[in-house]
């Protein structure tokens, strides 16, 4: 019995490691998560230093890859009917474990640019696509990318 308990408890603290957390910056200060405290564990994608860069060995492939990934999420909220009236500026913070999966996506919008109903449905379907994205670029270390963004309507 003691066993089957310890097992048990293994499993969910395995599932819960693996979480994955997606939130607005406003959402992220509420919960007390700083991105300081984040940047400390996950190193840059790329950086002008190339020796705190991940992927500083082909960073052309790293941004085809990152830009490719964006581009999916953009035809997973255009497939899903997501709409958006106008272009919207966005800027997003993704850290990324060493098996290329989102452990945390956050996420900004410049203020008065999307109600809070279309914010939830954008953030329903970001959790969507991201909970099976993977990153396919190997490595073996944790890693983060940041990035403004701007969604425009389908034409």
């Amino acid at each position: 019995m003691k066993r089957l308990i310890l097992l048990i408890a293994i499993i969910l603290l395995n599932k819960i490691s693996n979480a994955q957390v997606v939130l607005n910056f406003d959402q992220r200060e509420a919960k007390g998560i700083r991105s300081s405290q984040l940047d400390s564990i996950y190193k840059s994608g790329t950086h002008a230093d190339s020796t705190l860069a991940v992927f500083a060995s082909n960073p052309e492939k790293y941004y085809e890859i990152y830009t490719k990934m964006l581009q999916g999420f953009g035809k997973h909220l255009t497939e899903n009917n997501f709409i958006w009236e106008k272009p919207t500026n966005g800027f997003n913070r993704i850290y990324f474990n060493e098996n290329g999966k989102v452990d945390y996506y956050l996420y900004s919008f410049r203020p008065g640019q999307i109600s809070k109903e279309k914010e939830m449905e954008f953030e329903k379907l970001l959790k969507e696509y991201f909970n099976t994205y993977q990153f396919p670029l190997p490595t073996k270390e944790k890693f983060a990318q940041c990035s403004p963004v701007t969604y425009s309507p389908k034409k």
